[in-house]
């Protein structure tokens, strides 16, 4: 964060693996342990005895705990001996010499107060506030400007101006860590704490092109956390293809599926997974689902369901562009549903159960089935200038 950089090519690597050391040693519940225990050592002697041997006791019940999911750094505990003995203590200088002795713990246990990842978030946060100090005197106006009020501002301390300079120098590499770290802090769990919130609101409103990085994917992640969990959204998406079949599972509630086709909760991350489901009718609807909603702003004339030899789904569609588009053209007499119009799209979803060096197999015996319907038709004389080029969709989803 102040500048100093490793050059290309050992620079990502290095930040990489730095990040990945420091993510890990700041979750592993042993840390705060290891370093009351340093402490300890050092005030040994300096604290009442009986203090000494509360502070100990609860340290030996967490190290037997330490790897219960349930188990929490003792910071409440140890404040509490601590604040017990505080008020045994009559003279003030008694007082004074044992919060001085105790001062090191004190910090301590308010610094994981919030368990460990409560203080993880706090060193990400706390490096995050670092960038924004720096990058936020570099937003107005043109760089000399910017670097003549700083000066302006702290004619008294030329080596801080000096250190903005030069931190900002390295601003494409601090966007890497900085992106790196809010998608280890925020790609597990999307809440997001007030604080941590108004940290990523700055980020997003650093206006220079040397921070789009930044801001756009602490955009991201602000707009993620306003979203439904995955889990969540799963289960209400399998619960409206259940719903919109019928007892005997051969035919669809329209008007269930239709909310899905025009919900404003994002699905695209979960409808994938349906494509695989265990009743074959709910794969149907999973991929017309797919097709109707990704194409909605098109002109949707055929959708056509059909079964490969192997039992896998596909789903043939034509589309033209809406009759707003200027290259949709103006054409009064037009046979939409016709697979012989010039005008249409043709597209293909199929979902198969194959890995990714089976991908060739799978596109040609889906376009093998495609070609026997007549769906892409051989255009020649007249039509000859729409082979130019690429107007057609094929979209193949691999199950790894």
């Amino acid at each position: 964060m102040n500048g100093y950089c490793l050059p290309e090519p050992f620079f990502f690597t290095k930040l990489k693996e730095w990040v990945e050391r420091l993510m890990k040693t700041m979750r592993d519940p042993s840390l705060p342990l290891l370093e009351l225990q340093d402490i300890m050592t050092s005030v040994s002697g300096r604290i009442p005895p009986a203090v000494e041997k509360a502070i100990k006791k609860e340290m030996a019940q967490y190290a037997s705990n330490i790897t219960s999911v349930l188990c929490q750094f003792p910071s409440q505990q140890i404040a509490n001996i601590l604040d017990s003995h505080a008020a045994t203590l009559n003279k003030k200088s008694e007082r004074e010499v044992f919060f001085m002795n105790t001062q090191s713990i004190v910090q301590l246990v308010q610094k994981y107060r919030s368990g460990i990842r409560g203080h993880m978030k706090a060193v990400v946060m706390d490096l995050l506030r670092q960038y924004l100090k720096v990058e936020i005197q570099f937003q107005h106006g043109h760089y000399d400007k910017c670097v003549f009020t700083l000066r302006e501002e702290n004619k008294g301390d030329m080596a801080n101006v000096l250190n903005y300079i030069f931190s900002h120098a390295q601003v494409t590499k601090k966007n890497l860590l900085v992106t790196m770290l809010i998608d280890q802090l925020c790609g597990r769990d999307p809440t997001l704490t007030d604080e941590l919130m108004a940290i990523l609101t700055e980020l997003t409103q650093l206006s220079k092109t040397t921070n789009a990085k930044v801001a756009l994917r602490a955009r991201q992640v602000l707009i993620a956390s306003h979203l439904p969990s995955y889990e969540l959204r799963h289960n209400q998406v399998e619960s409206i293809f259940l719903s919109a079949i019928d007892m005997y599972g051969h035919q669809f509630c329209i008007e269930n599926l239709q909310k899905l086709i025009l919900s404003e909760t994002s699905i695209f991350d979960v409808l994938p997974n349906f494509f695989y489901h265990s009743n074959q009718v709910v794969r149907m609807a999973a991929l017309e689902v797919y097709v109707r909603r990704a194409y909605i702003a098109y002109e949707l004339n055929s959708v056509q369901h059909r079964q490969l030899k192997d039992n896998t789904c596909i789903v043939e569609f034509q589309f033209m562009l809406p009759t707003s588009h200027p290259n949709r053209g103006n054409i009064p007499t037009l046979n939409r549903m016709s697979f012989s119009s010039n005008l249409n799209h043709y597209g293909m979803v199929h979902a198969a159960s194959v890995s990714d060096v089976l991908l060739d197999t799978v596109v040609h015996a889906a376009l093998s089935a495609y070609g026997s319907h007549g769906c892409f038709p051989l255009l020649s004389g007249v039509h000859q200038s729409i082979l130019d080029e690429p107007i057609h969709i094929l979209n193949v989803a691999i199950k790894t």
